[in-house]
């Protein structure tokens, strides 16, 4: 059994720093549900059915994968949405509940990092996505960030949170750790800290190259590293 996990080890592409870690990268990625457009040219999601008003396309990622909601909950949601919302509208000069498509393009975005943040923003369960990983957590995490909603989500983020399940990999308690300080979880944030404080004694350099935010890494470093300051490397 040792020989077949090292092999699978082997043969991953990524370039982790955490390779020779025992990473979540194993477990199984929910798919979303797929339904191809006209003519086949597009992948378009309707997770919450057609809407019938607000109708909104989002072009998520590279591959512009749509996703088509009413945009009435996320533009009171996120004002960095509502900003776009507007704009689009008014670049087009439709007025609102206008029967024609606003459509917003985000390729930076993953597709299923979208679906979920609309799933806790409509309060709706999509079960394709219950087994979150910790670096999903993190990615939502970063999104309500990036879109100044972190508030809004709080309750809401509470599932999967509690869905996370059990890990124990260093890089999972880093992303779980970050996800739960950014989204003001304090219960968890204190439980992911003391679980990487005491299982974890390397450098916490590749944690904070990592994250796309350098400097907010440096400061969670700091937060329960003031006591083991010999463990931290500074960047």
């Amino acid at each position: 059994m040792e020989d077949s996990v090292l092999s699978r080890k082997r043969q991953r592409t990524d370039t982790s720093p955490f390779d020779d870690m025992d990473t979540e990268s194993q477990k199984p990625k929910p798919q979303s549900p797929r339904n191809p457009s006209v003519g086949g040219e597009s992948v378009v999601w309707e997770p919450f059915g057609i809407p019938q008003r607000n109708k909104l396309r989002l072009a998520v990622g590279p591959e512009r994968i749509s996703i088509v909601v009413d945009y009435w909950a996320i533009e009171h949601i996120s004002p960095v949405l509502h900003n776009m919302i507007r704009r689009a509208l008014d670049d087009r000069g439709l007025a609102e509940n206008d029967e024609q498509y606003v459509e917003l393009r985000i390729p930076e975005e993953k597709p299923e990092i979208i679906m979920i943040f609309l799933g806790l923003v409509y309060a709706t369960r999509l079960p394709q996505y219950d087994n979150i990983t910790p670096s999903q957590l993190l990615d939502l995490a970063l999104l309500a960030d990036k879109w100044v909603c972190t508030d809004r989500l709080f309750y809401s983020v509470e599932y999967y949170f509690s869905r996370l399940g059990l890990f124990s990999s260093p890089e999972g308690l880093w992303q779980a750790y970050a996800a739960s300080y950014m989204l003001a979880k304090s219960n968890y944030f204190q439980v992911y800290s003391n679980r990487l404080t005491s299982s974890y004694r390397g450098s916490f350099l590749p944690f904070v190259k990592l994250m796309p935010d350098i400097a907010l890494s440096a400061r969670l470093c700091h937060t329960f590293l003031s006591p083991y300051r010999y463990m931290l490397i500074y960047v």
